[in-house]
């Protein structure tokens, strides 16, 4: 679609001036990168397209695509049957990636090399903290595939092994260490994470 309204802007402008009359063309807007989501893969991509947007990533799982759009095919894509929801695309960073020497996003002071895990001002667990409860002596339990024993989720924030028991229920067997074990697909780690 932008190449046809270029070529048409040139070619009149080149006749405009071919009779004296100056043309200053609309500028075309820069595309920005959106995430646009719909009824299934095939129609997105079809819409998208049909626009003039040019797809720069399939997000087949999400029946989604990420893709370069003007202002102008942005506009057209909202009001389009079988789109759901486009977004601005960016990048996104998690709450837990502290800066080695500098301050986290909470303004606290990071160890060099060190990462803060655990950001409670984020959930306004701090004002729960501030009442006098921090979760001591509750037990948590997590079903799931399994748990890789990085420091977040090994020990607790003074420093305390935090796993008392791995049981694998696939063996029928209970872990020599509590320290032991694996999440070949990760899902565990991810769960177990959010509830420590």
């Amino acid at each position: 679609m932008n190449w046809v309204r270029n070529t048409v802007a040139i070619v009149l402008a080149a006749t405009l001036i071919g009779v004296g009359i100056s043309y200053t063309p609309e500028p075309v807007s820069p595309a920005k990168s959106y995430i646009v989501q719909g009824d299934n893969l095939a129609d997105v991509k079809a819409l998208v397209i049909a626009e003039g947007g040019e797809i720069t990533h399939e997000l087949g799982v999400i029946s989604s695509v990420a893709a370069a759009l003007t202002e102008a095919e942005l506009a057209a894509l909202r009001g389009a049957d079988g789109i759901h929801r486009i977004f601005e695309n960016g990048s996104v960073e998690t709450a837990g990636k502290g800066k080695p020497g500098g301050t986290d996003s909470g303004g606290s002071t990071t160890a060099p090399g060190l990462k803060d895990t655990y950001y409670t001002s984020l959930i306004n667990g701090d004002y729960v903290h501030q009442m006098g409860i921090d979760g001591s002596g509750v037990g948590i339990a997590v079903l799931d595939t399994g748990l890789w024993k990085h420091n977040g989720i090994k020990y607790d924030s003074a420093g305390v092994v935090r796993i008392d028991a791995v049981y694998d229920a696939m063996t029928n067997t209970v872990a020599n260490s509590p320290l032991s074990g694996d999440d070949p697909a990760g899902h565990g780690s991810h769960v177990a994470s959010i509830a420590v």
